[in-house]
């Protein structure tokens, strides 16, 4: 019997996509991919990165994850890229630095430095990046309570340090839209520079890892098996109230300043930990 259309029709596209694969595989050989990650801190960067160079050929620059923490130079993304598959992670307060100083000047540096893909990271529970900021910064020895260095295990002096902090001028919801808007700014100049950007939350990475790393590395033509790698998850204490987290009074104002539809659901505990936002308070990349 002679065959279909359908049945020809998909003939040819197993065709075309055998073609396509075999191309993007000899690309993956023949040219060097370079990709940079998106993201503010805190947002599991650490992991997916360390996961995404261990399962492909991919190399962090000479500095390692963060070799531009100290400024973009677009003579530095050069340097970086030109000598086969490279990864770096650009924070956008990297851009307060000397260097580049907007996401238009940086994106458009990053696709002459034969960048075609940026991996764009969120993480939608803000609160939950600001409290392991937070706790980062006091493991880290930055945070200071009557000029006393604070050490996580003093409940007594971490709690008054919260209480200062966010009982004080920061306000929370400023600084949420602040972050939120820096990092939109990346997304938005990277698709006008012609790059591509591969969008995940962060609920998806830390939940479906392998899953991610496995959709990025097909996107930009590189193979390799899955090999997970969980980094800087000792630091935040998630599984824990906030009053333990910050004390009585600090919870107690990040409560009231958080008092609103658009972040109230970040006050839940099980949220990110347990369960993904709610459909409602994702944010779309741009």
């Amino acid at each position: 019997p002679r065959p279909t259309m359908t049945l020809w029709l998909g003939w040819v596209f197993l065709l075309e996509t055998a073609l396509l694969a075999t191309s993007g595989a000899h690309d993956a050989h023949t040219t060097p991919v370079g990709l940079v990650l998106w993201s503010h801190g805190r947002t599991a960067s650490s992991t997916f990165c360390a996961s995404l160079r261990d399962s492909s050929q991919l190399k962090y620059c000479q500095k390692g994850k963060e070799t531009f923490s100290g400024g973009v130079t677009e003579e530095g993304l050069a340097k970086c890229m030109v000598d086969g598959d490279r990864l770096t992670h650009i924070k956008p307060r990297f851009l307060d630095k000397p260097g580049l100083n907007s996401t238009s000047d940086l994106m458009r540096a990053i696709k002459r430095s034969n960048v075609n893909t940026v991996i764009a990271t969120y993480r939608d529970n803000e609160l939950a990046h600001e409290l392991s900021r937070f706790e980062l910064s006091i493991f880290d020895g930055n945070v200071r309570f009557n000029r006393t260095r604070i050490r996580y295990e003093d409940d007594e002096l971490r709690h008054a340090a919260a209480a200062e902090t966010y009982c004080g001028d920061f306000d929370l919801t400023w600084e949420f839209s602040k972050r939120r808007r820096a990092w939109r700014d990346g997304v938005r100049d990277a698709l006008r520079a012609g790059l591509s950007v591969k969008y995940y939350s962060f609920f998806n990475v830390t939940r479906n890892l392998c899953g991610c790393v496995q959709d990025t590395l097909t996107a930009v033509g590189l193979k390799g098996a899955c090999a997970p790698r969980l980094l800087e998850t000792t630091h935040s204490h998630n599984s824990t109230a906030l009053e333990f987290r910050v004390g009585e009074a600090a919870a107690a104002c990040i409560r009231e300043r958080l008092d609103h539809p658009e972040y109230a659901w970040m006050l839940d505990d099980n949220v990110t930990r347990e369960q993904p936002p709610p459909e409602s308070a994702i944010l779309p990349p741009i």
